[in-house]
């Protein structure tokens, strides 16, 4: 297997204990081989999000292919998450180059995440250009100009609903005017949600118990750095994304400038 290098970067201590402990079926378990390696067989693919039940996405992305690695957030899935964790973008963004370098041996990765994750994909890029071969940001959090000071309140209703009911989602999730309060919002296509889909997002969201904790991080900030053009960046979004609406979240000045926008049509956050 690859030797990991040293590199100085401090690490939160949840990392080594969360992620990846715990593999999906699909998730390679044998020693690297090489430095790097991706879905072609080159290079690690490394994707990121807060809510851990996301990563049913990822499964059948990756599902011909084990060479995708995925982790828990602080505070989500099952990683757990201390008081002396650092947490903002910046931070979590220099503890996943180091946790994939250090316990699996990959020096270069194509990261990729949806929302705060894809916020924390863009700081990999910017802080670690050797390490980062490509990023994709699918509806990155952070591309404001005015950095928020609050916390969203459809976004805390849904969280306080989600919080009162995940024990019971597997039974709500069954009435499809439940699905509606949920879900309406989240995505033009909501009703093509299964039931097991929104149960599962609604327990990912209910239980996380580092929700509040990363929200509060990343208050008062915002992604304006600067990324190697060697580094292609991708920015999707949807055409109907209320979470972060392109009035004002989705500042194409705050991104790189070469980076390539895609606009998904019918489709939310």
């Amino acid at each position: 297997g690859a030797t990991p290098r040293a590199t100085g970067r401090s690490s939160n201590a949840w990392w080594p204990r969360a992620w990846p402990t715990r593999r999906s079926s699909t998730t390679a378990t044998s020693p690297p081989r090489s430095t790097t390696r991706s879905v072609t067989g080159h290079e690690a693919a490394r994707l990121a999000h807060t809510v851990r039940d996301r990563r049913d996405a990822d499964l059948q992305l990756h599902a011909r292919d084990d060479r995708g690695q995925r982790g828990d957030l602080p505070g989500h899935g099952d990683a757990p998450i201390d008081s002396a964790d650092q947490v903002d973008p910046k931070s979590l963004a220099a503890a996943i180059v180091e946790a994939v370098e250090s316990k699996l041996g990959y020096s270069q990765m194509h990261a990729a995440g949806n929302s705060l994750g894809g916020w924390i994909a863009l700081e990999m890029a910017a802080a670690f250009p050797e390490n980062v071969l490509s990023v994709t940001g699918v509806a990155p959090a952070g591309l404001w100009l005015t950095p928020k000071t609050h916390r969203n309140g459809e976004l805390a209703i849904s969280r306080w609903m989600a919080r009162a009911t995940y024990r019971f989602a597997n039974i709500l999730g069954k009435f499809k005017f439940i699905r509606a309060i949920g879900f309406k919002l989240v995505s033009p296509q909501w009703e093509k949600f299964s039931p097991e889909t929104c149960a599962k997002a609604a327990i990912a969201m209910g239980s996380a118990s580092g929700y509040y904790t990363l929200w509060d991080a990343f208050l008062g900030n915002r992604f304006d750095k600067e990324i190697s053009n060697e580094i292609p960046v991708t920015i999707i979004f949807g055409d109907t994304d209320y979470t972060l609406p392109a009035s004002n979240s989705q500042e194409k000045s705050l991104a790189p400038a070469h980076a390539r926008w895609v606009v998904l049509p019918q489709s939310g956050h």
